[in-house]
């Protein structure tokens, strides 16, 4: 891996592997679970999203990366609702767990963003796996 000194004194990692997935269809941000006289579920909606993530992160990786990850997110939602950016991250978080990578332990750097009122409504996920 090479290494870089920035001005800034930061040191930047260049990528091992580089891979990007979009997935077609509005982003579902994470809910509170409910709480009923029954017990404890989350909606619907989530489980199903979430489950439909799962297939195509299965479908595009055969193998969990393995090392220190830098992942960027990209929401671009269909309708102008306000949602919080954390609830849309833990969704795919928790969908990419043991699917993109062994452990979200190993996200050593995240960003993401959010689009509303989008023509295309997707979730995009780009993975970059950096030495060390």
């Amino acid at each position: 891996m090479e290494v870089h000194q920035r001005g800034n004194g930061r040191v930047a990692r260049m990528p091992v592997t580089k891979r990007t997935i979009t997935i077609g269809g509005d982003p579902v941000p994470a809910p509170r679970p409910r709480v009923t006289m029954n017990g404890t579920y989350m909606p619907d909606v989530y489980v199903a999203h979430k489950n439909a993530l799962g297939w195509v992160f299965k479908a595009e990786v055969k193998t969990p990366m393995a090392g220190p990850l830098v992942v960027t997110l990209e929401f671009h939602r269909k309708n102008r609702r306000r949602v919080d950016l954390d609830n849309l991250e833990k969704t795919v978080l928790d969908a990419g767990n043991g699917i993109l990578w062994e452990d979200d332990s190993q996200i050593m750097e995240m960003h993401s963003r959010k689009f509303l009122g989008c023509d295309y409504p997707r979730v995009e996920v780009m993975l970059e796996e950096v030495e060390g």
